[in-house]
């Protein structure tokens, strides 16, 4: 199996592991044969936390992460069949967390606006999208909260990206 990396980052941290425990059983369900099955994952995972690095990953200079995000509220729209988000009333600010060690994207009223009954206030931030960042010490207590080991792995010598190949037990199909 092969997990590029996005969907990790986008769970809490708890839900990750989860995630990854549920994945694993998946896994190794696919060995066949009755139980004495296994397998492995490729799992990508961005490692830096360094916060301007991340920043910029995410801020690019076009603003096209921010359109992107942005987006949602156009399709909102579309799903409530009216305009409760009015382009004009929000922005949209990407920063880095260093307490989560996430990137964390929200959508931010320009002014206080009622949409659909709820009331937001000027400048009030509403979580829109958090991308969480695993060095190696967040990797390994992802691992140990899911239950699975690390066999392997490779980083972009001198960079904080890399692949790592994860579910120990039995690794072979």
């Amino acid at each position: 199996m092969l997990s590029l990396g996005s969907t990790i980052g986008s769970f809490g941290r708890a839900d990750a592991a989860e995630f990854l425990a549920r994945f694993a059983e998946g896994v190794q369900g696919e060995g066949g044969g009755g139980g004495g099955g296994g397998g492995s994952v490729l799992l990508a995972v961005d490692g830096c936390k360094d916060g301007e690095t991340v920043w910029q990953a995410y801020n690019d200079v076009e603003g096209l992460n921010e359109k992107f995000i942005a987006n949602a509220l156009k399709h909102a729209n579309r799903i409530l069949k009216s305009e409760a988000f009015k382009e004009e009333d929000w922005t949209v600010k990407g920063e880095w967390n260093a307490e989560s060690g996430s990137h964390d994207w929200h959508y931010i009223p320009l002014k206080d606006v009622v949409v659909e009954g709820t009331q937001f206030s000027k400048g009030e931030r509403v979580a829109a999208v958090k991308s969480y960042k695993y060095d190696g010490i967040d990797r390994l207590k992802l691992y140990r909260a899911a239950g699975v080991e690390e066999i392997n792995a490779w980083e972009l010598h001198g960079k904080d990206y890399g692949e790592f190949t994860c579910f120990g037990l039995v690794l072979s199909w």
